[in-house]
């Protein structure tokens, strides 16, 4: 509970009701009621003990008020959000906009969190599937089509129909930290049949590493499902049951078994297993091998970028590959499948391309899929000797629209031109003109606020020269000492950002000094450990970018130079360095 709420009032008007004020009040009327209201209730006025001790709390209460509402960034944060809003860390890039776009971030954030807190209370979930036939625009003329271009679209137009459509809702409820109830209603149509379902879910964690669900169907014939599922280390096993027994006789039990293995501890292959045993029993076998590119912090097969980063001007400096192939058994048939896909993690992009072989041929699956915080699209392309399939899938705020589309009910050479060129040069139009100058606005609007941030600390510049004039003694008496007996020199270092392009290269400070009083007997050692901005006399020049360390030094009279990334350990000399 907050102070305000132990005090009836809103959680954003407690600090004002503490110093008797209204939000529309002058910063010299916060000023005065806290030299008042301080002088009042401060500890060394009261006499008694009692006293003294409510007196103190309500002394911290009338600090803690005006430490918020004195400070105009603060107090516009404390109106908009509460007291939430400062337990916050805001960056002072931010701190330093104008307060009327402050404001407009502020509420736009407190929106946010509103809808987040109300959509937690019952997560609701709405899917609608429509299967469209669109087939007879494409499929080629015949003798008995109208001789009239008019005439033949009509008809054509009227001979599209929805073949399947199907609705559904399901809410949410988590009971306890472990255990979460989920209902889901369904409605399906397909021609003039409809049928209605009304499943209920609950899911428990026993343990970070065993889950397990069942799902009961309210409705004839009940049916009933059962899963665990164990996870460790990228490894895991599960297990599925299915059982209805108003139908058993007619609907034999069925179980699935499912196995994943990472087959190396310092690679990501991972193989898998999947048996199922029923009314249509099969077996599948499955290897994957995802690749990383770019750097980032590694989770599993999955890439995340650092967001204090620039964005790369291309958008993709990093992402993973995968490439998938399996065999699987319907039965006693075999069919062999295979996918490749790439992911670029700063665009949320990914592309896939997997295919089938089995009896009837080959069949192709193209994929193209975005993805934000809030939204998802994605496309996906079926290729087979049975015709063409498009599959347009939108997603926003946990409400789905899927459309499966016919586009063909045989091989149509124009048709799979068309679903192949269109979507790629869309794709390219829009990389050229519409993404790739908006990411190098960005680019140049992060490397700004880090040249503006560097030329703004005035206070940490004075500090880090102080400290350089105290190292300059020992870095001349090292370097005396290093002269002497032709040692190791620091000729010129500069710590600062990794990249030279849009400007970046500015973004540098002089640490010659400094890195000449940490030579030991010719020697310069920095572990990995120890991060360079705890050096004395170092500080960040570039807080939103990757940095380097570049050292031009003397050893033995030849010339040397390294650059060095912030990451890694220091060691000079090295023959490696070796200018010829």
């Amino acid at each position: 509970m907050n102070p305000g709420e132990a005090y009836g009032t809103t959680e954003n008007d407690f600090f004002y009701s503490v110093l008797n004020l209204n939000k529309a009040t002058s910063r010299t009327e916060i000023n005065e009621r806290h030299r008042s209201l301080s002088l009042i209730f401060h500890p060394d006025k009261q006499q008694d003990e009692n006293s003294k001790s409510i007196a103190t709390q309500k002394f911290l209460e009338i600090q803690k008020a005006y430490q918020v509402l004195s400070d105009p960034f603060l107090r516009e944060v404390y109106d908009v959000l509460g007291e939430e809003g400062l337990a916050l860390k805001w960056s002072p890039d931010f701190r330093s906009k104008d307060l009327q776009e402050v404001r407009g971030v502020l509420k736009q954030l407190k929106d946010d969190i509103r809808y987040k807190k109300l959509d937690e209370r019952i997560l609701p979930r709405g899917a609608l599937t429509c299967g469209i036939d669109l087939s007879s625009l494409f499929r080629p003329q015949t003798e008995f089509d109208d001789v009239d271009w008019p005439s033949r679209m009509l008809h054509r137009l009227e001979d599209i129909r929805i073949m399947n459509a199907e609705l559904r809702h399901a809410v949410q409820k988590t009971v306890g930290d472990k255990t979460n109830i989920s209902l889901e209603s369904r409605i399906h149509r397909q021609g003039r049949l409809s049928a209605l379902t009304l499943l209920g879910t609950v899911r428990h964690q026993f343990s970070p590493r065993f889950s397990s669900e069942a799902v009961l169907s309210f409705l004839h014939p009940h049916v009933v499902h059962l899963s665990g599922t164990y996870r460790e280390n990228g490894n895991a096993a599960s297990v599925r049951a299915s059982i209805a027994p108003a139908i058993l006789h007619r609907l034999p039990p069925s179980l699935t078994l499912s196995l994943s293995r990472k087959l190396f501890r310092r690679r990501l292959e991972v193989a898998s297993l999947e048996l199922h045993v029923g009314q249509q029993p099969h077996l599948k076998l499955e290897l994957t091998s995802p690749t990383i590119f770019g750097t980032g912090s590694i989770d599993g097969p999955q890439i995340q970028v650092d967001p204090s980063n620039p964005p790369s001007t291309s958008g993709m400096k990093f992402g993973t590959t995968h490439r998938t192939f399996g065999i699987q058994f319907e039965s006693i048939v075999p069919k062999l499948f295979g996918e490749w896909g790439i992911t670029f993690a700063e665009l949320s992009l990914r592309f896939k391309a997997g295919f089938e072989y089995g009896f009837a041929g080959f069949n192709w699956v193209l994929t193209g899929s975005w993805s934000n915080q809030t939204t998802e699209l994605s496309l996906v392309t079926h290729l087979s000797g049975m015709g063409i399939v498009t599959e347009l899938d939108i997603a926003h705020l946990e409400q789905r629209l899927s459309l499966p589309i016919v586009l063909a009910v045989e091989p149509n050479p124009p048709v799979l031109f068309c679903v192949l060129v269109a979507p790629s040069t869309v794709l390219v139009l829009g990389y050229h003109f519409i993404i790739k100058p908006r990411r190098r606005m960005q680019r140049l609007a992060h490397i700004r606020a880090s040249r503006q941030a560097l030329e703004e600390e005035s206070g940490m510049r004075r500090q880090r020269d102080a400290i350089s004039g105290l190292l300059k003694d020992t870095a001349r008496r090292s370097q005396q000492t290093e002269t002497s007996k032709g040692g190791l020199i620091i000729l010129e270092a500069t710590y600062g950002a990794t990249e030279s392009r849009d400007g970046a290269n500015d973004l540098v400070i002089d640490v010659t000094v400094p890195l000449q009083a940490l030579v030991r007997n010719s020697q310069l050692c920095i572990p990995t450990s120890q991060t360079k901005l705890g050096i004395q006399g170092f500080s960040d020049p570039a807080p939103f970018v990757d940095k380097e360390l570049h050292i031009r030094y003397s050893f033995r009279g030849q010339m040397h130079y390294a650059e060095i990334p912030d990451h890694f350990p220091v060691v000079l000399p090295l023959a490696e360095h070796l200018v010829n």
